[in-house]
């Protein structure tokens, strides 16, 4: 019997991209599971899709009678709802390892973007769909739209530093004293002493003005 292993996980045919071994249908006949490129998942034969007999989940054929772009690719909520699919179930994204790997999916309702974009609402301008809790999947009771910023001080990554009796992440530190976040976060890398790698941008400027 075909194992996991043998699908051509990764590998594209038309507009869909292997992520695994499916169940045998009722014949035994093997079948991959797939992304389509417009964002929904499934499975099929893997001989039809070899063939070329089975090019997407339904899409392209409709396409063809289309003269004008699907319109749902130019939003950006839509965009954001393919990546979300994506890091979730495809082997082959390079952010599956910090998502798919790590158990964290998308609940069975965000299988369809017209369901998810309901529940989000728009995409405001210079936000990204984040998580409350890191460790669960995303649903509409554990995402919202967050600023970069936001998103920076919620991830499971955030180093923590104390200034003065408080514990701030870099990013809070950053606004707070006023030092650009990178300079902060590359000094702290490096094991600065947390009063120096904040004091020192103010000790430079005042020397600037003497």
């Amino acid at each position: 019997m075909a194992t996991f292993k043998e699908a051509p996980i990764g590998k594209k045919f038309t507009r869909l991209t292997i992520t695994g071994e499916g169940e045998r249908d009722p014949c035994g006949m093997r079948k991959w599971t797939w992304l389509c490129d417009c964002g929904r998942i499934g499975s099929a034969q893997a001989c039809a899709i070899k063939s070329g007999a089975t090019k997407s989940c339904g899409c392209f054929k409709a396409s063809i009678h289309q003269k004008n772009p699907d319109a749902r690719t130019r939003d950006p909520v839509y965009l954001v709802w393919l990546s979300m699919k994506s890091r979730c179930s495809c082997p082959s994204s390079s952010s599956f390892k910090h998502y798919g790997q790590r158990g964290i999916s998308f609940c069975e309702e965000w299988k369809y973007f017209e369901v998810f974009k309901k529940d989000m609402g728009p995409k405001p301008p210079g936000h990204t769909l984040e998580r409350r809790n890191v460790n669960e999947g995303y649903n509409s009771s554990n995402c919202y739209w967050a600023t970069h910023k936001t998103q920076m001080n919620n991830t499971r990554k955030n180093v923590f530093i104390d200034v003065n009796g408080e514990t701030l992440t870099i990013a809070q530190a950053s606004e707070k004293f006023s030092v650009p976040y990178m300079r902060l976060y590359q000094r702290i890398r490096k094991g600065w002493p947390v009063e120096k790698a904040i004091r020192l941008k103010y000790h430079q400027r005042h020397m600037v003005h003497k």
